[in-house]
């Protein structure tokens, strides 16, 4: 993306003159049929994270009405990540299953589409990959959260059950930043 003066943000968003809050990018998100994983693009107020520009949420399907929330990666407005978070469980219901179907979910995540962008769709797969052990740990306990305090998976007013900052200097993060590719 880099070699083309493009980035992240500006791939998911191309073609629209605006960002809404709470609209997603692409419309209607991507979907990997084959992969069953896919993703969407959105910003809205109280961002988890100080110069969010907005994050990616991340999902499994088996059908495209019938979305399993993964973690979701913040970036800024380049697309350079700042943090993960997951999603309180009145959005969208999160992928359940045990530590090793999850573990396998995180590890087999993968959008191979030339929709909307290839090289934004390799970048993701491959930050997904990268942090597959922090995004893991942030889903676990998200689930847990949800099981053991249910007022707060129904409080409308909690929109994210677990988040954390990502390091600049860690290497997986830096070696993925837009300019990498």
């Amino acid at each position: 993306m880099a070699k083309t003066g493009s980035h992240p943000v500006a791939q998911v968003l191309l073609g629209q003159p605006d960002l809404y809050e709470w609209r997603d990018y692409p419309e209607g998100g991507v979907w990997d049929r084959v992969s069953g994983f896919g993703y969407f693009y959105h910003a809205h107020p109280g961002a988890s994270f100080v110069r969010e520009h907005g994050h990616f949420h991340l999902f499994h399907a088996e059908a495209p009405d019938d979305r399993r929330a993964l973690a979701a990666i913040s970036v800024d407005n380049l697309g350079n990540p700042l943090g993960a978070f997951v999603a309180n469980v009145w959005h969208v219901p999160l992928l359940g299953g045990g530590e090793r179907a999850l573990g396998t979910a995180y590890e087999r995540f993968k959008i191979d589409l030339v929709y909307p962008c290839y090289a934004l769709n390799l970048w993701l797969t491959a930050l997904v990959h990268a942090l597959r052990p922090t995004l893991l740990a942030l889903h676990k306990e998200a689930l847990a959260i949800a099981v053991e305090e249910e007022g707060v998976a129904q409080d409308r007013a909690v929109h994210a059950l677990r988040f954390e900052a990502l390091m600049a200097q860690d290497r997986a993060v830096h070696a993925l930043r837009f300019e990498a590719l």
